[in-house]
């Protein structure tokens, strides 16, 4: 990488890291502020094959508090050269105020991706299923169903960086309330890819996350993760 885009992209990852700073102060008055922090290991199985863990914690009330931290484990399949299916499973503990509550999420992801050059283009289409409270309600036990759509669309500047838009869905299936089969939940996000070598990198994003339903009702999320793979 040459001098002037080494520059340059020091500047983009000091740009983020500081937005990532003030962001949340910006927004207290009016919604929430929240950040994201994760790490996460892969393992190449086969050519084909992959599974991985990721740990990750999330922050809310203008990031002073734990909201919720949970693990993924997943398999990743690819059937095709531009299309990968996954089979995850999350454990998540959930802050209630005075306790954190369990919760038990399973999903599957079908990934296909299209390169036209600059841009590299991905939709990922989720069915999940998550239950919550199981020992402390009498429908904990009851699945919420959801789909999400994701829509990602990144700038493949054959470099170390890569900086992307997404956008995404979330249509409620079915659960125990009277509002479903409805889009109740968007997410819109900007980010930055960065490959250290050929086995970690660095993303750091920033979404703004709507509730449909509850049109006020808006969290503005900066976030940062690491990725290992061997």
């Amino acid at each position: 990488m040459s001098v002037s885009l080494r520059s340059l992209f020091t500047r983009i990852l000091l740009l983020c890291i500081f937005t990532a700073g003030i962001i949340p102060t910006i927004h207290a008055q009016q919604d929430d502020a929240g950040l994201w922090a994760s790490v996460s290991v892969k393992h190449q199985v086969t050519r084909r094959m992959s599974v991985g863990i990721s740990e990750q914690i999330r922050l809310y009330q203008n990031v002073s508090e734990v909201d919720q931290f949970f693990t993924d484990i997943g398999i990743d399949y690819d059937l095709l050269s531009s299309l990968k299916v996954s089979v995850s499973y999350r454990l998540t503990s959930k802050n209630q105020l005075t306790y954190y509550q369990t919760r038990h999420r399973g999903y599957i992801d079908l990934t296909y991706k299209k390169k036209l050059k600059p841009l590299s283009l991905s939709f990922r289409q989720r069915l999940q299923s998550q239950v919550e409270a199981v020992n402390s309600s009498n429908n904990g036990k009851v699945p919420e169903w959801y789909t999400r759509s994701k829509l990602t669309v990144k700038l493949d500047l054959d470099k170390k960086y890569s900086p992307y838009l997404a956008t995404e869905y979330y249509y409620l299936v079915d659960n125990l309330k009277e509002s479903d089969h409805v889009f109740d939940k968007a997410r819109y996000e900007i980010g930055i890819d960065y490959d250290f070598n050929r086995r970690s990198s660095l993303n750091l994003f920033y979404l703004i996350q709507k509730d449909l339903l509850e049109k006020k009702t808006r969290d503005f999320v900066s976030g940062i993760g690491y990725s290992y793979s061997f």
